[in-house]
């Protein structure tokens, strides 16, 4: 049967850990980007086939419980999760339930830990654990889940900012990393912009950094201690690193689109 190899599962593992903690998008977006990976990355890879009825057509083929079949709870799961994407996405609201969410993110990760052989990371452990946590509570009328809603930002000039160099800076960025998904590239754009929302509650000004075209030399020190005071994963202070400093590669090679305060 054919197998993902390591390299690829742990990269898949560690952009689910970053997509999991990025909160600037909703629980539905997110979702529909496993989706995206799964079928035109994963599954492509494990069957050679390109559309993901056929993809699980091929998988559905290997059931059963003997050794090197896929187990028949899996093939379900990996059947569901069409369904259930787009339930998501098509809701009036930008909002999914927590129970949803996680079960496409556990289908997710499980789908290439089987295919792979890789264990999942400690975070993804703790990813798990702790939804299950909060949808215990959540049964129980305790606290409510996370909603993925969007952060507010510290500055609606910014915000336009954004806005308005977003297409340009994904054409830069494909031309630059060809071999990186749309929904990676925007990703990374989205993560430069952490320090509206957060970045002055870490000692970091995001207007000043633009300015200068400089990053500190503590920048990652500073985010990973304000990551742990709100218990946020702190490993994600330096991939804001690097997004952030492809943000500033792009306004070096383009000067009149720079941020103007």
């Amino acid at each position: 049967m054919a197998k993902l190899l390591k390299e690829l599962a742990e990269w898949h593992y560690e952009k689910a850990v970053a997509l999991h903690y990025f909160k600037y998008l909703t629980l539905a977006q997110k979702a529909s980007i496993f989706f995206h990976d799964l079928e035109h990355d994963i599954l492509r890879k494990i069957t050679g086939k390109h559309e993901f009825f056929e993809q699980w057509n091929w998988i559905k083929d290997k059931q059963g419980n003997k050794e090197g079949l896929v187990p028949p709870t899996l093939v379900s799961d990996i059947h569901s999760f069409k369904p259930w994407r787009n339930e998501a996405i098509h809701k009036a609201s930008p909002e999914i339930d927590i129970v949803t969410y996680l079960k496409l993110f556990q289908t997710f990760v499980q789908t290439i830990k089987y295919f792979s052989d890789v264990p999942w990371t400690n975070d993804i452990n703790n990813i798990l654990n702790n939804y299950k946590n909060e949808t215990i509570e959540n049964k129980k009328g305790g606290r409510k889940g996370i909603t993925g809603r969007t952060s507010k930002s510290n500055d609606s000039n910014i915000r336009d900012w954004k806005k308005e160099i977003k297409l340009k800076f994904i054409k830069y960025m494909k031309k630059r990393f060809p071999k990186n998904s749309d929904s990676f590239i925007e990703t990374n754009f989205n993560d430069a912009f952490y320090l509206i929302n957060d970045g002055k509650e870490a000692g970091m000004d995001f207007e000043q950094i633009i300015f200068e075209n400089k990053i500190p030399n503590n920048f990652v020190e500073k985010l990973e201690k304000d990551l742990i005071n709100r218990e946020k994963n702190k490993s994600r202070a330096k991939y804001y690193k690097i997004s952030l400093s492809y943000l500033l590669d792009f306004l070096d090679e383009n000067q009149d689109l720079k941020y103007k305060q």
